[in-house]
C-alpha cells in the first residue's frame, strides 16, 4: 500500500511539470490565455492535495502542501495552507508536531481569515488532548466571545462548577447564540430529599460497619476498593498475629483503629461534597454529549 501511494505520488508530481510545460507553451502561443500558469499551477497543487487528504494519505498530503509553500509562499493561500498542515499532522497522530504547526499559524495567520479559527483549533487540540488546564489558560487570553464555551468545557473537566456557572451565565447574558450544552446546563439535576438524606447516612451507617462500603454508596467505587482491601487486610495480619501470640499484634490493632477514624472522617469530606460531585458527574456527560468540537461548528477535514 505505501509502495502504491508512492508510486501515484511520483506519478502526479511528474503530471504537475508536465503541466507546467504546458501552460508555459499555451501561454506563449495564446495571446489572451484565460489564466496564468501559476493561477492554474496553485490550483492543480491544492486539488491533488485535498484529493490526497480525503483519501486519508497523510503523507503525500503534507508533501503536496510543503510544495505549495514553497512555490508560492506569498500568495494569500498561504495562512490556510499552514492551518491545514498543522490539521493533518494532528489527525495522523504527529501529536507534537502538530502543536508546533498551530502555534506558527498564530503568527501567520494574523488579520487572515484563518486567524480566529486557527487559535479556535489549537484551543480545541489541547481540550482533546485532555490538557484542561493549559487550554483554559491560553482561553482566557483570547478576546472573542466563542472562546468562553471553550472555557466552559476546560472548567468542567477541572472540576470548577462555580467559575462554570459564572461563565455560563455571562454567556448568556451577553450572547444571543443559541448553544445546545447552555440549554441543558443548568437543568442537571442533583439528589434532593429523601434520596440525598438516604445517600449521606445510609453510606455513614454502611462506613460504620464495614469501611469502604459507604464511598461505594457514594459512587467512589476506586476509593471504597481501597479502603475495603485495606482494612480487611489489618485485620486480617492482626488475627495472624494474635494466633501466633504476636506482640505485633498490638501495632496492628492500633493501626487498624487509626485507620477506621480516618476512614469516617473521609466519608465525611465526601459526603458534605456529594451534591457537587453528582453535578459535577453529570456534567461532564454532558459534554460529552454535546461535543466540543460539534458545538465549535468546525468543519473536519475531508478525509474524516
Amino acid at each position: 500500500m505505501k509502495n502504491r501511494n508512492d508510486r501515484l505520488f511520483l506519478k502526479n508530481i511528474f503530471v504537475i511539470n508536465i503541466l507546467i510545460i504546458l501552460l508555459c507553451l499555451t501561454g506563449r502561443l495564446s495571446s489572451q490565455p484565460r489564466f496564468s500558469p501559476d493561477h492554474d499551477l496553485k490550483l492543480t497543487i491544492i486539488q491533488m492535495a485535498e484529493e490526497f487528504t480525503k483519501v486519508g494519505d497523510w503523507k503525500n498530503a503534507l508533501i503536496t502542501y510543503h510544495e505549495f509553500l514553497y512555490r508560492f509562499s506569498k500568495d494569500t493561500l498561504v495562512p490556510s495552507i499552514y492551518l491545514k498542515i498543522a490539521m493533518i499532522n494532528e489527525e495522523a497522530g504527529y501529536i507534537e508536531i502538530a502543536e508546533k504547526r498551530y502555534r506558527e499559524c498564530f503568527s501567520k495567520c494574523i488579520g487572515t481569515e484563518s486567524d480566529i479559527e486557527s487559535r479556535l483549533r489549537f484551543a480545541l487540540f489541547l481540550y482533546e488532548q485532555r490538557r484542561f488546564r493549559e487550554s483554559l489558560e491560553f482561553s482566557a487570553r483570547q478576546p472573542e466571545p466563542v472562546f468562553q464555551i471553550v472555557l466552559l468545557y476546560d472548567l468542567i473537566n477541572l472540576h470548577a462548577l462555580i467559575e462554570a456557572d459564572s461563565i455560563v451565565k455571562r454567556f448568556i447574558e451577553s450572547n444571543s447564540q443559541t448553544v445546545p450544552i447552555l440549554e441543558a446546563y443548568f437543568q442537571q439535576e442533583t439528589p434532593k430529599g429523601a434520596s440525598l438524606f438516604f445517600r449521606k447516612w445510609g453510606a455513614m451507617s454502611m462506613s460504620v460497619l464495614i469501611p469502604g462500603t459507604g464511598q461505594m454508596l457514594l459512587g467512589d467505587y476506586w476509593n471504597a476498593g481501597w479502603t475495603l482491601t485495606g482494612f480487611v487486610s489489618l485485620v486480617g495480619a492482626g488475627v495472624i498475629a494474635n494466633s501466633a501470640r504476636s506482640s505485633f499484634f498490638y501495632v496492628l490493632g492500633t493501626g487498624a483503629v487509626f485507620y477506621y477514624v480516618g476512614n469516617l472522617y473521609s466519608l465525611i469530606q465526601m459526603k458534605n461534597e456529594y451534591q457537587s460531585a453528582v453535578r459535577g458527574k453529570k456534567l461532564i456527560r454532558l459534554t460529552d454529549r454535546y461535543s466540543l468540537r460539534k458545538t465549535l461548528q468546525l468543519n473536519p477535514l475531508m478525509g474524516k
